[in-house]
């Protein structure tokens, strides 16, 4: 009896940090769309690419972020002896702030030094703009990171309605006033949103930041080990999801970029979904895996998967069916015909529901190596392919080019997540997982 209520509670708090990671998620998504509608319906096609640029850039480079310091945090937070947990973590998120810092001030010399043939003036307002908002932007995230990990995801949650709210409102309140575009106001209020999250996130969590920069870079310095292969497979990654819409950019135009964007958003809830799902699925299966529990591991990342495709199919179906009336209804008259978009988006996205539950696995196995040379395998060929694609057949050439790589990064990614699993196994055979901790500190 004792043991079935301990299984219901379990099972009770899962899907409880779940479903708070879809909530979060869809905050998030909710905020994005409305000031991307905003940006598009009050821009022209050039306007909102070069928005849709400078912001992807800005997400971009918060994914390499991600890899040296939230992800090595996530992987390895439940490793460590309970009394240094919550310094390990102040410690990445003081190595965070001082790589951050530096990409700011990189970004803003490329904004300030390049000449206006090359950058622009309305790009290098969004430029500065985006440079000034990165520390505050990877701040926000890795606290949101943290949140779940230490399972307290209404935190996050909170963090989030404050930046979608400021978000909202400071993009239309810039925008009637001071700030002469809307794009430029909404880049504006996102950093500005993002900053007062960040300190709110700092308050609640309560981690010790006032450590000297020594234990700051001793834990940048462990986190390294894996993260200088996290840290490439980010480069890799991204040249393989957003490689493509530079090349296009390049070979095409902004109003093209603004299309493909624009079909994006349309299927963007079912991409938060598998980010939201992401947030809470990889601390639990770290902790499965800490604790010796890989079968139990392996389970839940196969329901997982199943239930995220099952529901990205069901909406891919309904967007399939009623894509012209919602391009319509949401994006107006002038993106009619990006129908053809939508679906490619679509394929692409249930693709990269497989690859993030298989790397998924391979993080928590530490196999980062292998996730950044898998990767690599396939950048190359799928650069090369898309670069007569757009040239042949544009935005749509570009998307089934990318398609084709994630159809090749899925098939390797099924072969070496089954042997991280195997070596997951060994290892807990062996007790060299260690045991759960008792609770308490």
């Amino acid at each position: 009896m004792r043991q079935g209520v301990s299984r219901g509670l379990t099972l009770l708090r899962r899907r409880h940090r779940t479903l708070a990671g879809i909530v979060d998620q869809g905050v998030v998504g909710i905020g994005n769309l409305a000031v991307g509608l905003l940006v598009l319906r009050a821009s022209t096609k050039e306007e909102y690419g070069l928005y849709s640029l400078c912001y992807m850039t800005l997400i971009l480079l918060n994914g390499f972020s991600n890899a040296v310091f939230a992800a090595q945090l996530t992987v390895s937070y439940h490793e460590r002896p309970r009394y240094d947990r919550d310094g390990f973590a102040a410690s990445l998120l003081r190595g965070q702030l001082m790589f951050s810092a530096c990409l700011a001030l990189a970004g803003l010399a490329v904004a300030l030094l390049l000449p206006e043939r090359v950058l622009p003036p309305d790009l290098r307002a969004l430029l500065v703009v985006s440079a000034l908002a990165c520390p505050a932007v990877m701040a926000h995230d890795f606290l949101r990171s943290y949140f779940f990990l230490v399972d307290r995801p209404f935190d996050a949650v909170t963090l989030d309605l404050l930046l979608v709210a400021g978000w909202a409102a400071g993009t239309l309140g810039l925008g009637a006033g001071p700030v002469p575009s809307l794009s430029l106001a909404a880049m504006t209020a996102f950093g500005l949103s993002a900053g007062v999250a960040a300190g709110l996130g700092l308050a609640l969590s309560r981690l010790p930041l006032r450590t000297g920069g020594g234990p700051a870079l001793g834990a940048v310095a462990v986190a390294w080990g894996q993260g200088r292969w996290a840290l490439g497979g980010a480069a890799v990654t991204a040249l393989q999801n957003q490689g493509h819409v530079y090349l296009l950019g390049w070979l095409g135009s902004a109003r093209a970029i603004a299309e493909l964007n624009a079909a994006r958003m349309l299927i963007m809830p079912m991409g938060l979904l598998i980010v939201g799902v992401g947030r809470t699925l990889t601390p639990a299966m770290a902790r499965l895996a800490a604790e010796g529990r890989v079968a139990e591991m392996t389970r839940t990342a196969n329901r997982t998967l199943a239930a995220v495709v099952a529901i990205v199919a069901l909406y891919a179906m309904v967007m399939l069916l009623a894509h012209d009336w919602l391009i319509g209804r949401v994006l107006g008259g002038r993106y009619e015909g990006i129908g053809p978009l939508v679906a490619l988006w679509t394929v692409v996205l249930l693709l990269q529901a497989v690859d993030a539950n298989l790397s998924a696995v391979m993080q928590v196995a530490k196999r980062f190596r292998e996730l950044t040379m898998i990767n690599l395998w396939t950048v190359g060929p799928v650069l090369a392919g898309v670069i007569p694609m757009i040239l042949l057949y544009g935005a749509e050439g570009n998307l089934v080019a990318l398609a084709a790589g994630y159809v090749g990064i899925t098939l390797l990614l099924w072969r070496e997540a089954g042997r991280a699993v195997a070596a997951l196994e060994s290892g807990a055979a062996a007790g060299r997982t260690p045991s759960p901790e008792p609770r308490g500190r």
